[in-house]
């Protein structure tokens, strides 16, 4: 079995209470699991599916800083000693790293050998008895163990956003060229400027201004523009800012770039939510766990839809590619990725997508036509930046419905 995860939502209270119940004399009450799935919880939870069926959790805090509690771990019965609950106590473990934890401790029944097994496995060792501790004559054992720093550049940069930010907005944007113009539609509240964040200063481009904003209503969180493949960077570090911001909570994301129109019946002002993407990039982030399919968000693909059916937008369904540029595509390029049946084509997206997805976030992809590729057609950055003022007239109303509905869904 090689299950999937992703993130726990306030949906998986039940199925999580079910295992629990199944699995242990005393086990957590369902409210217990409604409350840590709530993004204001101060819990981090993940659950482990196959096949669409959730067949294990994970669930974690920053008691103090530094230090990452493994609260409880359970999985089913029929999925045991399949290498379930070592993924998700090292995605738990992964996740306390990134955010600068440097120690892991946990609890365990005493007669649970198996799990005792894996923790000492893993390198826990036992720290303390504790008698009674889940009930009278049913001791615990506590275990502890250091934490590997992983990336060092990416626990300072977390730890930045962790100070600067609080509470993490539960829905991240991410404006690709020219289109910072979007977070203004929601007002200013935090502004960073990367040349203030470890490990993101010097990387600015035009149209990215290269600064975070987030919304006084406390819901969103912008990134005024991104890394690219082309300008040297690694899948790893294209994907570091957004999946930090990940890691400390944001867990909606609507992705956005500038794109070149491939099928002839868009016109620029249009916009493509993503069905699905064909990654031409060369350029990958690396994840842990298998990244489910759809990639792209159903529950927030129908949002878009509904959004644009309120709003009258030009907004369709469509196949993206991503390229590593850095020149857009020739003609003959063009023309493969029509046989391909691509809709539109830009440098960027699928990366930070794929970290995400794998990271369980929920991902919405969304390209801006912001120029046309018939042939002979010549095509600038300066013209993609110029199409701004047709973009904003036409899908501002869209895009205020859309993030407003978003918003909607992270906090469901």
């Amino acid at each position: 079995m090689y299950p999937e995860t992703r993130r726990g939502r306030p949906g998986d209270a039940a199925a999580i209470a079910r295992i629990e119940r199944a699995s242990f004399p005393d086990p957590w009450p369902p409210d217990v699991f409604e409350e840590c799935l709530e993004p204001w919880s101060g819990i981090s939870t993940w659950i482990a599916a196959d096949a669409g069926r959730i067949v294990g959790y994970v669930c974690a805090a920053i008691p103090s800083p530094g230090v990452l509690h493994v609260a409880n771990l359970c999985v089913t019965r029929s999925a045991r000693r399949m290498g379930v609950g070592r993924l998700l106590l090292e995605t738990a473990e992964d996740w306390g790293a990134a955010s600068g934890c440097r120690a892991c401790f946990l609890e365990v029944r005493c007669t649970n050998r198996a799990a005792v097994g894996l923790y000492i496995g893993k390198g826990y060792t036992p720290c303390g008895h504790l008698p009674g501790y889940y009930g009278p004559r049913r001791h615990g054992l506590r275990l502890v163990r250091s934490l590997e720093a992983g990336n060092p550049e990416k626990a300072a940069l977390a730890g930045a956003l962790a100070g600067r930010l609080g509470a993490a907005p539960p829905v991240g944007i991410v404006l690709g060229s020219g289109l910072s113009w979007v977070a203004d539609l929601f007002g200013e509240g935090e502004s960073i400027s990367w040349e203030d964040l470890p490990g993101m200063s010097g990387d600015a481009l035009p149209g990215h201004p290269g600064r975070i904003v987030t919304s006084p209503c406390g819901r969103f969180v912008f990134l005024l523009g991104r890394r690219h493949h082309y300008q040297g960077f690694s899948g790893n570090g294209i994907t570091m800012l957004p999946e930090s911001l990940a890691d400390l909570g944001v867990s909606t994301w609507i992705l956005t770039s500038s794109a070149g129109a491939v099928s002839p019946s868009l016109a620029v002002g249009d916009a493509v939510v993503f069905r699905d993407h064909v990654n031409l990039s060369g350029c990958v982030p690396d994840v842990r766990s298998r990244i489910p399919s759809p990639l792209y968000s159903m529950p927030l693909r129908r949002i878009a839809a509904e959004a644009a059916g309120r709003t009258g937008a030009r907004v369709s369904e469509g196949l993206f590619a991503c390229v590593s540029g850095p020149a857009y595509e020739t003609v003959a390029e063009l023309d493969l990725l029509r046989r391909m049946g691509v809709d539109a084509v830009s440098m960027s997206t699928a990366p930070e997508a794929l970290a995400l997805a794998a990271r369980g976030c929920d991902v919405l992809g969304l390209a801006f036509v912001t120029n046309t590729c018939g042939p002979g057609e010549e095509v600038t950055h300066q013209a993609v930046l110029d199409a701004q003022g047709i973009i904003r007239s036409s899908l501002g109303p869209f895009l205020g419905a859309l993030l407003g509905g978003a918003a909607a869904h992270a906090l469901r």
